[in-house]
Order: C-alpha cells, then sequence, then structure tokens
C-alpha cells in the first residue's frame, strides 16, 4: 500500500466531511449512481457511461462519437472484428441499490446486449459505494451456442475512460513515467512514422516535445504487471473550472482474471485511461471464444479525486494507489457477488501460505499461481483460469498471497539473478490447507559459471538503450520506450556487436535488440534497409588451461526476453508464405555451428518496435563437446538468418529479431555423481550427463538406434530360419549395450553385430553389483574404479568394461574426454542404462508369454495399426509405437511387476528434518524407498497389485497413480537421467519383436528365475523363435 502525504491525506480529510448520502435511480433517458461528490449516469440509448462529474467539475465532455464517454466496454470478439455493446435492441438494464457487510450503502447498475448473429453475449457492471469517488467494474463475456462451437479468439476486451474535454493536462503511466498530453497543434502537424506512431518534432514549442521527446506512441505509456498498481490521466489545475486539479486513475486492486501473469506488459493511457483485461499486444495469447465460455472479469476500480491548485500529479496517484490491494473493501465484493456470475466470496478464497529455500543470489524473488500445468505467460486455455503473485522475503523465503480462490494450481518462482524458475503442479490452494507449504528451489547450476552477459531478470532492460534514461529532455524517459529508430544501429555498431566478455559493458556493447536486419521500411530516419554486421553477433572470452582441465559438456544458456518471428503478434496462425514463422537461431563455436534452434511461433510478438523490453520469456540450451573450447580466446556467433523478414499490414518494420534477457555459460567440467551426495550439486551433474538424453536429442538418435535393432532382428530370423533354441536375453543384453555405445559415444561396441560378448566385457559387467556397494561408499569406489592402474591390471572384473568404453570413445573425440570421464561415463550410463533395459526387454516377453490373453491384445492393435497405415517400417518408429495404448500398457505393467533396478531410492533429510507419518528424522539422514514395494502395494494398487494385468492402466485414476506411484526411472533429483532412451528402446524393439515374431519358451513349465545385482537379471531361459505371417 503506498503512503500519502500530508496534501492528500488533508484531501481525504476534506471529502471525509461531507455528508453520508447514496443515490441509485432510474430516469426516462439514463440509469443514474450519485453520492456526496461523485455523480456518474448510464445512456439507456447506448448503454454506456457518459456522465462523471466530480464534485461539480465535468471529467468526460460531452458526447461525440466514441469519446466523451466511460468507463465503458467493448471488444475484438465478433465476426467482423469490434463490438462495443449496448446500441442493439436487445440490451438490457439491472439498477441495484443495497448494504454491504459494512454498513456503507451501495448502488450499482448493468447493462448486458446481445450480439445476434452469433448469440454472444456482454455484460457490463457499475457499482458506486458511499463515501468513495470511484466506480467498482465487472466485465462478462459468454458464448452459448452449439451449431458454432468454436467462434474465433477473444482478441481484446477493454473498458476505456475515454473523455472529450481540455480538462486533461498529462499522461501519467507509473511513478517515473509520466509526460504533458501533447496538443491538438502538435497532433494536426504530426507526421506518422509508423503505425500508431507520430513524429511531434515540428511543433518545438509543444510541452510534450519539450519534456518527453519528439515521438508518441501509445506503447511508450506501456507497463508491465508485476508491479503496476495504477494509472490515469492528471488535470494540472490551468483549465480547471475553479483551478483545483483532478485525477482519473485505474487502479490495478486485483489481478486475478487478467492474463499472462506478472511478466505481462499492455497498454495503460494515451489519452485514454484503459483496463485492459484481454490483448494480443507483445504477443500475449487470448482465450477462444468457444460453446460454453462464460466467465468474468475483474473487480477494477477506476478512482476519480480533486486536489488544490498545488496538488501534484504524484499526490493524487498516491491517494489512488492506495486502493491497489486485493483485500481493499473485500466485504464490499462479499455483498455483491449475489449480483455478479461467477464472483467468488470469500467463503470460497484464502491465503495461501508458502516458504520457499531459494538459491543464493536470488533477488527481488516472486511468487506466482496460475493455471495448472501452464505457463503463466500462455494461461489461457482454462477459461476459469485465474492468477496470483507476490512478492517473497528475499531474507526468510517467505510469501503470503490474500484472497486466492480454492483450487488447484502451478506455482512458478523466479528471481533476479538466477537463471530459469522453479515450477511446481498439483498445489492445492484450500481453507483446510492453510499452513505455510514448504518448497525448495534447485537453481540450474549450482556451480561457478564461466562468464554471464546480463542481469538474468526477464527483461532486456540493461542493454544499450534499453533501462537507461533519454537525457536529451527534461523528464528523461527510458530509451526503450522511444522510437525504434531513433536509437540507429548502423552508428551504435558500424562494426556489428562484437562483446569481449571481462572488458566490454552491457550498457554500452550489447544492443538491446538484435535484428536479422535493420529496417528501412518504417524507419523515418534511414528509409533504406541496412544488412552488414547486423544479423551476426559475435561474444569472445578467454579461457585457461585450468578451464579446460576435465573438461566435458560446456552449454552456452540463452534466455530470451522476447522474440518476433514473422508471425508478430499472431503467434497461432499457419502463415504457409512466411519462411520465418518459426525464425532459425544458431549458435556457433570457434567456427563450427553448435545447433541451428527453431524458435517457434507461440514465443513471437512484437516487442522491440513497440517499446517493449518484456515480452515472451523463455530459454534454449546450446549443448556443445568442451573439446571445442581451446586456451586462450574463444568465440561465439550468435546468428540469425540474413535479411529474414515477413510482410507486414501495417506500417511496421518487416525484420526478425531477438531480444536477450541473459546469457551464461556454467562450469563445464566433471564430476562423477555417484561421489556427490549434495543434493545441490547432484542435481546440477545428473543435469550435465544427461545433455545428451534429452528427448529431442534421443529423437535425433533414431536412426543410429533402427541400425542397431536391425541387427538383433538378424538373429532372431537366424533363430526363426534354424529353429533352434535361442538365449534371448544374451541378445537382449547385446542389443542394450550397443545402444548406449552407438549413443553415448557414436559407435556401436559391436556385440550385437557379432553376436559375441566380445573380450568378456559384459559378463564383467554383470559383476557390477560393485555398484551396489560402491554407490553408496565413495572412499571405496574412488580408490578401486578411479585409479587407472587397477582397472588396467584387472584388479577388479570391471577392466575390460571400462577399457572397451575408453578405446571407443578415444577413438572417437580424443580431444575431448579424459580417462576419469570415460570412467565415470560407462560406470553411470553401461553398467546402469544397460542392464536395467535388457532386463525390461525380458521381462516384457517374458510376461507376454506366460499372459496370452494380452499377446493376443497386443496383437489385435498392431493388425489395426497396420491396416491404418502404421508400424509399417523396417524398424517400428517411436512414433507410431506411441499410438499403440494396449503395448505401452503392457511395457508399464512389465516395469511395474518386474522393477529392472533392485537398489532403494536414498534421499537425505534436509535442514530442519523431515516428518513422514508419526516419526521426524533429523536433517542429514538418509532415507531410502523400495521400488518393489511401492509398485507391489495393495494399498497402492489394489487387491490385484501382485498380478500381472495390463488393463490397470485403463482404469479411472491409472493417471494420478502413474504421476505419484509409478517409479521404475526413480523420482527427484536423482530420477535416471536416460529414461526418454529407454522408453525409445523398449517401445521400438517390442513393438518391431510383437509385431514379426511369435516367441515361446522351450519348456512350457520353466518359471523365470532371476537373480539381484545392481539390477535384477533373468537367468538363462531358452525360446524358440518363429516368424510371424506379417506383410509389411
Amino acid at each position: 500500500m503506498v503512503a500519502f502525504g500530508f496534501k492528500t491525506a488533508a484531501l481525504a480529510a476534506l471529502f471525509a466531511q461531507a455528508t453520508a448520502f447514496l443515490d441509485a435511480r432510474e430516469t426516462n433517458t439514463q440509469y443514474v449512481l450519485e453520492n456526496d461528490l461523485l455523480h456518474v449516469a448510464v445512456s439507456k440509448s447506448n448503454g454506456q457511461m457518459v456522465e462523471v462529474v466530480l464534485d461539480g467539475e465535468d471529467l468526460l465532455g460531452p458526447v461525440s462519437g466514441n469519446t466523451g464517454k466511460g468507463p465503458y466496454v467493448d471488444c475484438s470478439c465478433v465476426p467482423s472484428g469490434f463490438w462495443t455493446p449496448g446500441g442493439s435492441n436487445s440490451k438490457r438494464f439491472e439498477l441495484y441499490k443495497g448494504v454491504d457487510g459494512t454498513g456503507t450503502a451501495y448502488g450499482g447498475v448493468m447493462m448486458e446486449d446481445r450480439y445476434a448473429e452469433t448469440n454472444q453475449t456482454i455484460a457490463q457492471w457499475w457499482f458506486l459505494r458511499e463515501g468513495e469517488t470511484g466506480l467498482h467494474l465487472f466485465t462478462r463475456v459468454a458464448y452459448y451456442n452449439e451449431a458454432r462451437p468454436f467462434l474465433r479468439g477473444l482478441g481484446e476486451l477493454r473498458t476505456l475512460f475515454r473523455p472529450n474535454t481540455p480538462l486533461w493536462t498529462h499522461l501519467s503511466g507509473s511513478d517515473g513515467n509520466w509526460a504533458p498530453i501533447p496538443s491538438r497543434e502538435a497532433y494536426s502537424n504530426a507526421i506518422t512514422v509508423q503505425d500508431a506512431t507520430t513524429y511531434l518534432g515540428n511543433t518545438t514549442d509543444d510541452a510534450y516535445v519539450q519534456q518527453y521527446s519528439d515521438y508518441f506512441t501509445k506503447y511508450t505509456f506501456t507497463e508491465a504487471w508485476r508491479d503496476h498498481d495504477v494509472h490515469g490521466e492528471y488535470a494540472d489545475g490551468s483549465t480547471s473550472s475553479d483551478g483545483s486539479t483532478y485525477g482519473a486513475w485505474l487502479v490495478h486492486n486485483t489481478r486475478e482474471t487478467y492474463y499472462g501473469g506478472p511478466l505481462h506488459a499492455d497498454l495503460i493511457v494515451d489519452g485514454i485511461v484503459y483496463n485492459y483485461m484481454v490483448s494480443g499486444h507483445y504477443g500475449a495469447p487470448t482465450p477462444n471464444i468457444t460453446h460454453g465460455f462464460d466467465r468474468i472479469w475483474g473487480p477494477q476500480y477506476y478512482h476519480f479525486n480533486k486536489g488544490g491548485p498545488d496538488t501534484t500529479l504524484a499526490e493524487l496517484r498516491a491517494d489512488a494507489a492506495q486502493y491497489a490491494d486485493p483485500e481493499w473493501n473485500a466485504e464490499f465484493y462479499d455483498s455483491i457477488a449475489e449480483h455478479v456470475p461467477h464472483y467468488a466470496p470469500s467463503s470460497k478464497r484464502t491465503t495461501f501460505k508458502a516458504t520457499i529455500e531459494l538459491p543464493e543470489g536470488a533477488e527481488r524473488p516472486i511468487a506466482v499461481l496460475s493455471e495448472n500445468g501452464q505457463d503463466f505467460q500462455l494461461n489461457v486455455f482454462d477459461q476459469d483460469s485465474l492468477q496470483y503473485w507476490a512478492d517473497i522475503d528475499p531474507a526468510t523465503g517467505a510469501v503470503e498471497i490474500p484472497r486466492v480462490r480454492e483450487g488447484t494450481y502451478r506455482l512458478t518462482v523466479y528471481a533476479d539473478g538466477i537463471f530459469g524458475w522453479f515450477i511446481q503442479d498439483d498445489v492445492e490452494v484450500s481453507k483446510s490447507g492453510e499452513e505455510a507449504r514448504q518448497f525448495r528451489w534447485e537453481p540450474e547450476s549450482a556451480g561457478r559459471e564461466v562468464w554471464r552477459i546480463g542481469v538474468p531478470d526477464k527483461s532486456a532492460g540493461e542493454y544499450k538503450h534499453g533501462y537507461a534514461p533519454d537525457t536529451s529532455t527534461p523528464l528523461q524517459p527510458e530509451q526503450y520506450r522511444i522510437y525504434w529508430a531513433k536509437w540507429d544501429f548502423p552508428t551504435d555498431f558500424p562494426g556489428g556487436v562484437v562483446f569481449t566478455v571481462g572488458e566490454s559493458d552491457e550498457a554500452e556493447d550489447f544492443n538491446y535488440v538484435h535484428w536479422s536486419v535493420f529496417f528501412g521500411y518504417a524507419n523515418f530516419l534511414r528509409p533504406e534497409p541496412y544488412y552488414e554486421n547486423v544479423n551476426n553477433w559475435t561474444i569472445r572470452f578467454d579461457l585457461g588451461a585450468e578451464d579446460l582441465r576435465d573438461a566435458s559438456t560446456g552449454t552456452l544458456t540463452v534466455q530470451f526476453a522476447g522474440v518476433k518471428t514473422a508471425n508478430g503478434n499472431n503467434k497461432w496462425a499457419e502463415l504457409p508464405d512466411e519462411p520465418y514463422s518459426n525464425l532459425p537461431y544458431t549458435v556457433a563455436l570457434n567456427g563450427k555451428d553448435v545447433e541451428t534452434w527453431v524458435i517457434p511461433r507461440l514465443r513471437s510478438g512484437s516487442c522491440g518496435v513497440r517499446s517493449g523490453v518484456i515480452c515472451q520469456n523463455f530459454d534454449h540450451k546450446f549443448e556443445f563437446p568442451a573439446g571445442e573450447l581451446k586456451e586462450g580466446t574463444n568465440e561465439f556467433v550468435l546468428s540469425l538468418p540474413f535479411n529474414a523478414t515477413n510482410k507486414e499490414t501495417a506500417l511496421l518494420p518487416g525484420t526478425t529479431y531477438v531480444q536477450y534477457d541473459a546469457l551464461r555459460i556454467p562450469d563445464y567440467r566433471f564430476i562423477a555423481p555417484f561421489t556427490v551426495t549434495d543434493p545441490k550439486a547432484k542435481m546440477e551433474l545428473s543435469k550435465m550427463l544427461s545433455s545428451g538424453f534429452t528427448l529431442s536429442s534421443i529423437l535425433q538418435s533414431e536412426g543410429a538406434v533402427d541400425r542397431t535393432v536391425e541387427y538383433l532382428l538378424g538373429w532372431l530370423g537366424k533363430y526363426s530360419e534354424t529353429k533352434q533354441p535361442m538365449k534371448l536375453d544374451l541378445f537382449l543384453r547385446y542389443t542394450a549395450f550397443d545402444l548406449l555405445g552407438d549413443v553415448v559415444f557414436s559407435k556401436s561396441f559391436g556385440f550385437i553385430r557379432e553376436g559375441r560378448d566380445i573380450g568378456g566385457a559384459i559378463a564383467t559387467a554383470t559383476a557390477s553389483s560393485f555398484t551396489v556397494v560402491f554407490g553408496y561408499y565413495r572412499r571405496l569406489r574412488n580408490v578401486f574404479l578411479m585409479n587407472p592402474l587397477t582397472t588396467w591390471l584387472q584388479i577388479l572384473p570391471t577392466g575390460q568394461l571400462f577399457n572397451t568404453a575408453m578405446e571407443t570413445a578415444m577413438q572417437q573425440y580424443p580431444d575431448r574426454l579424459t580417462l576419469r570421464n570415460i570412467q565415470a561415463q560407462a560406470t553411470n550410463f553401461m553398467a546402469a542404462g544397460s542392464e536395467t533395459t535388457a532386463t525390461a526387454l525380458q521381462a516384457f516377453i517374458y510376461f507376454m508369454i506366460r499372459h496370452p490373453k494380452a499377446l493376443a491384445r497386443v496383437h489385435e492393435e498392431m493388425e489395426f495399426a497396420l491396416r491404418n497405415g502404421l508400424c509399417r517400417t523396417r524398424v517400428v518408429t517411436y512414433a507410431d509405437a506411441q499410438k499403440l495404448p494396449y503395448l505401452q500398457a503392457c511395457i508399464k505393467e512389465a516395469l511395474r511387476f518386474h522393477n529392472p533396478v533392485s537398489m532403494p531410492l536414498p534421499r537425505v533429510a534436509p535442514q530442519g528434518g523431515v516428518t513422514i507419518g508419526d516419526r521426524t528424522f533429523p536433517a542429514g539422514t538418509i532415507l531410502s524407498i523400495s521400488t518393489w514395494v511401492v509398485h507391489l502395494s495393495k494399498e497402492i494398487w489394489g487387491p490385484d497389485a501382485r498380478e500381472f494385468n495390463p488393463e490397470r492402466w485403463f482404469r479411472t485414476g491409472a493417471a494420478v497413480l502413474e504421476k505419484k506411484y509409478f517409479i521404475p526411472f526413480g523420482a527427484g533429483y536423482a530420477s535416471c537421467p536416460g529414461h526418454h532412451l529407454a522408453k525409445m528402446e523398449l517401445s521400438k524393439i517390442l513393438a518391431t519383436v510383437v509385431r514379426d515374431y511369435e516367441i515361446r519358451q522351450v519348456d512350457p513349465n520353466q518359471e523365470w528365475k532371476c537373480k539381484g545385482y545392481m539390477t535384477i537379471v533373468a537367468r538363462s531361459c531358452p525360446v524358440y523363435v518363429e516368424k510371424r505371417n506379417i506383410d509389411i
């Protein structure tokens, strides 16, 4: 809440002396609400507010077209475009008069109009209370039309206070951004330089030009919602009837029904005082209007105030800002909830309380509750979507968010200075759970950084022409607010952007916009496009020998504060004629391309050219072999396509561009994760190891997987022809090992090709029961496994395992991997990943043999898929295998019923300890759960938990059980980094095998017997293989 000074307090005291009075009445032409100081009227003819009079002063002026009105509602929501409700014969009104829970009288008017062509309605409420000089507004949009289930997107929804009077002299966007309103003369001499942007510099004596800028655009007065409290217009007394000052303000007393969260920015004032409830500005998503859409926005509060001749803009603004509090007037809103459909009274709200353990260095931390399962920047998919946020105390991590409607939310936390986000879905908020929740934000990197550029604060404001003031005028607005072409890129960067880490300054040497081309169209100052040294930016940095020691995988993290692809603000549209609808962005290191990442159009928005530095925030991690780095000077080149343009329908520059939040390289030196016990460090190391195991990376390796699987199919075919018993377990292990060799080291070990265990490497890996012991006893593991002499001399049987991995990897990457890297990676990926995958493959086949009805259903599903053109490649594609739901259910059931891993899942109790049930364990206690116990629990899975039953995955509630209790790949920070690879291998191999072959045991009565190492390994169970008669 903003404290207001002596003059504002005196003003409030003066208003309070008036006699209490409230009237709500209907006349022949109007609905009137008035109290001692404020009189407002809604016209029956147009359904709009046409009179706002404060203490005798007319704040609107005469009606003329769409001016002299407000607050009134309009929308971009009908097939033809915009609609201003209130003009049809189908409109109706309601008049309210009552006393709220505090004993204060109130009156209200509701206007509802129907757009007959589509049967959509908009309703607008205005409420006035006794003793207040402001209006409480609610807006409703409803659409019920089964014949046309999808109408269109709700492009804009807004209320407008749109005066037609010379009373108003100044615009106020925020405490630090205000200006005189340009004069009529300035507008009459203006030159349009861009859509909604004019050059006013021809009128040199205009107050706006003299004090603020030569350029005017409504986008200059845009604010991000996070800390925004109030905006409006100010009358300095020079044009009022008695020399008094006045203010007209839109107060953000609540923000729950807006979209986009605290990073959303929008238009607020330009001579009109806006309340933008929905818009696509800056690429913000908007909801679809579909049959059954019915949503209420509000409450919002338009406040009107009056001061003496010397009362400043800041003082009247502070008077309005005191109401920017969601708890203000709660009892009043409870009392009128009966009149406003879908508004939730206090009985359905509570205070969300939490304590969040923040990363070190977190500044201005904030907690956001929003639509569950969605990025809060895109929270438009659920028509009941709500959003709330509050600052977190950085010292204690405590946060409270009042008046949250009960429900299930996503919790997002971010902070200045910290890369990434903390995200937690399924956060239940209810009155029954008002105790403070506990969360821990594990940062993306717990180690040191090699370097960073910029401040991760979700904005591009720290760079050149961002937040720096324009010192050419007295009011010194931030430079990014001014027309973009004023900041001439060729003049600022004649040689392009070349940034040297440790020497260059972000505020001078890194531009706030990375253009593909510096455009000429819509460029008033440089009408010809400029291409040279624009689209490629260079970052130089030095590394010493120590920096490169034990280097493994490097990562360049790029956080974007905005991007404009060829889609502009129209992020959802398919634009086949625009080649840069999705925008390629390339990173090269020392002359070699690292990756070309295609930025999806759903993140697009006109940002920099619309005076923006905070738009859609997202990031990407560009991973590269650390061997590509060198001692001395290294160089990244960040590239947009040369002259990547689009066709604009308005006067706007048709160039693509990105805007950076921050960039960094974290420490890329490798440490074996089995030796790490600290959860933060372990999570960071797991991320380093899993860099090649993201789903996108795995899918890029699908061709290599197919080549290995084809060798397995060859052996199956051979045994089918000879009708000899096959030790399928061995061939599955050969396959699993070679798949890891292909994916991890880009070369197969040759086991499945040869059909044998080369050098006994796999046999020694079977003895990897060492992992169970040494995984917990770090010193023993370092002595025996990390000593190359012991492995070379074969003191431990894993020597051949390491040597096989090292020989392959060193042939491929002689300058990338040290011996320690090879050993650690071989231990983690081969000893763990290969055996677990092989065991899972065996488990599926064994249980299919033992459950012929389930196998018959799998065959039926496969035959249906084949008839519909799926699964017809030599090795079934991962995409096709995912479309076989019963097969996937059988895979999950095999993993549940026979989890390959015997080890428990250990966790260390955090600081303060942890309570489980009725027992409390002190900090540092190692706690474990057995996957087998969880997976076979009748309390969780029901009375048939210890039976193989794929049908369970189609029962009601199966998705919840899967999310909470199905943990074949672990959970949390210690989960398996290769789970995407494992799922792809299982899906592709098993779909192909069940399609092509019948498998039966040599001895149908032989039970499957297993032995526990690190994994639960099945002993030999020979089978016969027979080719199925399938035409593919």
